[in-house]
């Protein structure tokens, strides 16, 4: 269930064309996937220093929308979950 949802968000991702420069870009977006996929919550955790590099994780996490409903052996009625955005060396 987890490698789909993560399949899902990362087939949403669109970096920005950013000047690299040797550089690697990295960023934590964090947010709560509810038991019936609607997600919530959505904020930078940890900021890569590049707003549009930023914006364009949340982006990611916030274009499906709704994901999959959880499967049956997830009795939680929510899950707080982070995502890793890179870009680089």
């Amino acid at each position: 269930y987890w490698a789909r949802v993560q399949s899902i968000i990362n087939s949403h991702w669109e970096p920005p064309p950013v000047d690299m420069a040797e550089q690697t870009y990295m960023m934590i977006v964090k947010f709560r996937l509810q038991r019936d996929g609607v997600i919530n919550d959505v904020v930078v955790q940890q900021s890569s220093g590049n707003a549009y590099f930023d914006i364009a994780g949340q982006r990611a996490v916030l274009r499906p929308r709704v994901l999959p409903v959880f499967p049956a052996d997830i009795t939680e009625p929510h899950q707080d979950l982070s995502m890793v955005f890179t870009i680089g060396k």
